[in-house]
């Protein structure tokens, strides 16, 4: 009977030790799956702040691909100002250049015109002498 209560007891204290290690062995195994399930927490956030910030990215070139159209519209608009301000420079270029023609010409009519009045009277001719009716 010593022999069995010695048994029982072994048995026992053997017993206590798997379930103290398997206590263990539990609580190591419960602390790593929580450890596993902070890093998924973090690793779940992380990538939705990643994904976020691709989001405002796709947003930002996208305005940035609008701001760009804009500016080449912009830019073929003024192209355009530009010209027309060029060929209306031309124009007044020409036109002042044929005023100041018709100015010279009308003034030179006009010496002419003065000179011949200047010979008409030096020898006495009348004023209307030569003219066309």
């Amino acid at each position: 009977m010593v022999v069995i209560s010695q048994l029982a007891k072994c048995e026992a204290d053997r017993e206590c030790e798997i379930q103290n290690r398997l206590g263990e062995h539990e609580s190591a195994l419960f602390l790593i799956d929580e450890i596993f399930a902070r890093n998924r927490i973090r690793s779940v956030l992380f990538t939705a702040q990643v994904e976020q910030l691709i989001e405002v990215k796709k947003e930002s070139l996208n305005d940035l691909g609008q701001t760009q159209i804009e500016l080449a519209s912009k830019i073929q608009f003024i192209e355009e100002e530009r010209n027309d301000m060029r060929k209306q420079r031309e124009e007044m270029m020409h036109l002042q250049m044929s005023k100041q023609r018709k100015d010279a010409l009308t003034q030179q009519i006009q010496d002419k015109e003065q000179y011949l009045q200047q010979l008409r009277s030096s020898i006495g001719l009348r004023k209307d002498f030569g003219k066309l009716k």
